[in-house]
């Protein structure tokens, strides 16, 4: 997850100094994140349970955001650029909305 972050975060100081070739290999870099290992995937999924496809979702709509903004960077198309990073960082803000503070204090104690 931090590695998201820092790398949502880096494709945001890229849009604005309008670095499309590093716009693009960071939207890859988001597109193929690193997923979580094995045993604390099925740990979140049996806590999610019904809510897992919904989680799930989330992960698809980053997904498909970092897929469209790289296709736009590589084209110098800043609009669409910008466009697509406000839907990564919805399907962001989404899930940590609904889910972080749960994930938190189930996992971690609060913390």
């Amino acid at each position: 997850m931090q590695q998201l972050d820092t790398n949502t975060r880096a494709a945001g100081d890229a849009i604005a100094a309008r670095n499309w070739p590093l716009v693009a290999e960071l939207a890859d870099r988001l597109n193929h994140h690193v997923e979580p290992p094995l045993g604390q995937k099925l740990r979140v999924m049996l806590w999610l349970r019904t809510q897992a496809p919904n989680f799930r979702g989330y992960d698809g709509k980053l997904r498909t955001a970092a897929v469209a903004m790289g296709a736009a960077a590589k084209a110098g198309d800043g609009q669409a650029v910008s466009a697509s990073y406000a839907q990564l960082q919805s399907a962001c803000t989404g899930c940590h909305e609904k889910y972080q503070a749960a994930y938190v204090a189930h996992f971690q104690g609060g913390k």
